[in-house]
């Protein structure tokens, strides 16, 4: 199964950083005017990742973490905390806006972490950022594990323009190349020739379309796939997003796509994607208030089926987070408001993190008890004081957990 392929020692960092196993190194050139008429390619066009880069990519990452002073007293051979216990610490990333929350959160964790330089060596991959509309959810969904995959972060944008604060990440983030999620009804061909100016003058502007979301997600995941991962799939809804998105993080951490699918019906799309493709397992996520027994039974055609279900999207969430191993803690994001949580999705595909849900009202008990089981002691909460407040953060500090590992 995919999960065999998920490294977690240091040795395994030191390893596979030092040989070198990396796609194109990043060229040295500056952002040129000339950029603005990047080529567009639709259906993909990003350097394809061989199973070792991708894994490399993502060791540098938990290496890169490791070394964040907040983080060493929870991951050394002597953590901190008495009888075996600690007060978990919660980073708040958050700014005016969907799309400042979005951008913040790329400059902390992608730009100061983990495209930083580590132990003096620069970050040696593409350096690829994705943007989804900020206007609605799906196709941001779909794009996460994508987001996993290539190591880069998503940022959020309007349909006809880019906002200020995405323009300044992008500025800051000096990507290689820049992933659209969605077709011109999402994103428009404005935007994109607006981003043409954020990658270098031989790069370009790759788009992901389609004629709606179910589409979107297949053409995705015809590149994850083709690139020889697909031992498991993952699917949700695409009418709502808090199964889609704890979905996304999961499916990141396995390198599998998420597909789309009508509560009623598989698309035909996205069937004749799974067909294709054959993967071993195919992942479920929602009860059968979201997803019938007639989409089960469809994809039992393909593959055998997990259903990961619960009373609400926080259960439903908690019990997606169970489906790996505790790797560096959580990433928290509000369960009633879905653009800072969409961010937060690819961040926590990439690193290893559970993606877990709140209410503005207090911490869920699935919520709380994931933490515990977990012993998730360091978390990344994605969204300001409305949505995330801060009692809300401070209920997720007051509750103790047993050191890591």
């Amino acid at each position: 199964m995919a999960m065999t392929r998920i490294l977690t020692t240091t040795v395994a960092v030191t390893l596979l950083v030092t040989a070198g196993l990396a796609p194109a190194t990043r060229a040295d050139t500056e952002v040129s005017p000339a950029a603005a008429s990047a080529v567009v390619a639709e259906d993909g066009g990003l350097p394809v990742l061989t199973v070792e880069e991708a894994e490399a990519i993502r060791l540098r990452a938990a290496r890169a973490l490791a070394a964040e002073p907040s983080r060493t007293a929870y991951l050394g051979p002597d953590p901190a905390g008495s009888a075996g216990f600690v007060e978990p610490v919660v980073t708040r990333h958050s700014g005016s806006d969907r799309y400042a929350t979005a951008a913040t959160l790329a400059l902390d964790m992608w730009r100061d972490a983990l495209w930083a330089d580590v132990d003096g060596v620069p970050y040696p991959y593409n350096r690829v950022v994705l943007v989804a509309s900020g206007q609605d959810f799906p196709d941001a969904l779909s794009g996460g594990a994508l987001a996993a995959y290539y190591g880069g972060p998503l940022l959020l944008t309007r349909k006809d323009g880019l906002p200020g604060a995405t323009r300044n990440a992008l500025a800051d983030l000096d990507p290689d190349y820049i992933v659209v999620l969605g077709g011109t009804n999402a994103v428009s061909n404005s935007v994109v020739t607006q981003l043409g100016q954020y990658v270098p003058a031989q790069s370009r502007v790759v788009r992901y379309g389609g004629k709606d979301r179910y589409e979107v997600s297949a053409t995705i995941a015809r590149d994850i796939f083709g690139a020889g991962f697909g031992q498991r799939a993952y699917v949700a809804v695409g009418t709502n997003w808090p199964d889609g998105l704890a979905g996304g993080a999961a499916a990141g951490q396995d390198w599998a796509p998420l597909l789309l699918t009508r509560k009623d019906g598989v698309p035909g799309v996205v069937m004749q994607t799974l067909t294709r493709a054959q993967p071993e397992e195919i992942v479920l996520l929602g009860g059968t208030s979201a997803v019938s027994a007639t989409v089960v039974s469809q994809l039992r055609t393909v593959a055998p089926v997990v259903r990961v279900e619960g009373a609400d999207r926080y259960v439903v969430a908690a019990n997606a987070a169970a489906l790996h191993p505790s790797r560096f803690g959580a990433t928290i994001a509000s369960g009633q408001n879905w653009p800072d949580a969409l961010a937060g999705s690819a961040y926590a595909g990439l690193v290893g993190d559970k993606m877990l849900l709140v209410r503005a009202s207090g911490v869920p008990g699935a919520t709380q008890q994931a933490v515990r089981t977990g012993s998730l002691a360091l978390m990344d909460a994605v969204g300001g004081t409305t949505t995330l407040p801060e009692p809300v953060l401070n209920q997720l500090r007051s509750l103790n957990v047993r050191t890591p590992g």
